[in-house]
């Protein structure tokens, strides 16, 4: 799978989970996005990776360890439909969720975003590792 693969899954995972929320791939061009959900949004994101040292010697097999964040902006912070609740719910839905290829995913921090007209903004990254081999046929 690949990252926009692995993306695709989270998202498909949220939706199934959270239906309360627009859930989807963070937008193309994040400075003209409008938020038109009447409860908030959950907007998953590629958020970078570390890769292992190469595991044998004469090989280039790694660990990669990728970062998504979930981006969740909601009305409220403390009600039951409200920012608080919303980070709960996510970290039920993806703590050890496995996606094929991937190891279990596990959350890995929150952090304020902000807040702006009452609508409250944490962004949860989540992480996973897969095992990076190369794309080419041995040459004898």
């Amino acid at each position: 799978m690949d990252i926009k693969d692995i993306e695709q899954a989270i998202v498909d995972r949220l939706k199934e989970k959270i239906n309360t929320l627009k859930i989807e791939g963070f937008p193309e061009k994040p400075e003209e996005y409008v938020l038109t959900h009447s409860r908030g949004v959950i907007l998953v994101q590629f958020f970078g990776s570390d890769f292992s040292n190469p595991i044998t010697p004469d090989d280039i097999i790694q660990i990669e360890e990728l970062e998504f964040a979930m981006c969740i902006s909601v009305k409220g912070l403390r009600t039951h439909t409200g920012a608080y609740g919303y980070i709960e719910l996510v970290r039920k839905a993806l703590t050890g969720f496995i996606i094929t290829g991937c190891k279990p995913m596990r959350p890995r921090k929150i952090k304020f975003g902000g807040e702006d007209g009452g609508i409250w903004t944490y962004i949860f990254v989540f992480a996973l590792k897969r095992k990076v081999t190369p794309d080419y046929e041995d040459e004898e």
